[in-house]
């Protein structure tokens, strides 16, 4: 991220070689200007300058504060945050603004032309200062997920990895889990087995007279299931008559 913060910087193609291009990929017969403009006048074209993030004339639409009148103008032109970031992480951001309000006249159409119905006030934003910074924010990440160069990252590589050589599964970026594909709807008397990406048998449990259970509701009982521990007997509770 360091090097598109500094790239945004920068809006000239001769200053981008001079800075970060290796000289030893460019014709050591020339030199970089004199490369770049002879390039130039061979094709014929006129030499790019990056469009740096800054405030510029935008035309804005003067949303009427009632849908009863027309209004004039319909339009005008503020300031607002514009340019290139050199990455889709980045975009042009307002870092300072303002609140201009614009008056606006009310009319109405009629028989003999037009009456006018009085003048409204309608607030507009406007950019002050602009900087290329994150799309996605801190906020953006879920409980799962850590914050880093911009972006949400699961923290369990590891398991990412595996999960990437499983045929039948795919990692799942928002639960930052490892899921199946194709997730099938199993009919009666079969549950979905996430481990195994199909549908498997219910098991049968003789003692409640061939009650279907899932392996999730055998676990559930397995928490109210106490290990028997051996006693000595004790007759101190036996009274002799």
């Amino acid at each position: 991220m360091d090097f598109y913060r500094e790239l945004n910087n920068i809006t000239d193609i001769s200053e981008f070689i001079e800075k970060f291009v290796d000289p030893d990929s460019i014709d050591p017969k020339l030199g970089i200007h004199e490369n770049l403009r002879r390039n130039v006048e061979r094709a014929s074209v006129v030499r790019a300058k990056a469009a740096r993030c800054s405030p510029e004339p935008t035309v804005v639409d003067l949303i009427p504060l009632s849908t009863m009148y027309s209004y004039f103008p319909k339009c005008t032109r503020v300031k607002r945050c514009s340019g290139c970031c050199n990455t889709p992480l980045l975009s042009c951001q307002p870092t300072k603004t303002e609140i201009v309000n614009y008056q606006v006249t009310r009319y109405s159409p009629t028989a003999h032309g037009i009456k006018s119905n009085g003048f409204d006030v309608i607030p507009v934003e406007q950019h002050l200062e602009c900087k290329c910074d994150c799309r996605v924010k801190a906020k953006d990440c879920n409980a799962f997920q850590i914050y880093e160069d911009c972006q949400c990252h699961c923290p369990n590589t590891d398991a990412q990895d595996k999960c990437h050589e499983l045929e039948h599964k795919e990692w799942d970026g928002n639960s930052c889990r490892c899921v199946c594909r194709h997730r099938e709807t199993c009919t009666t008397g079969t549950y979905y087995d996430e481990n195994q990406c199909k549908c498997l048998l219910l098991s049968t449990d003789a003692d409640s007279d061939a009650t279907f259970t899932t392996p999730t509701a055998l676990a559930d009982r397995r928490r109210f299931i106490v290990k028997a521990i051996p006693v000595e007997d004790d007759n101190s509770t036996i009274y002799e008559v």
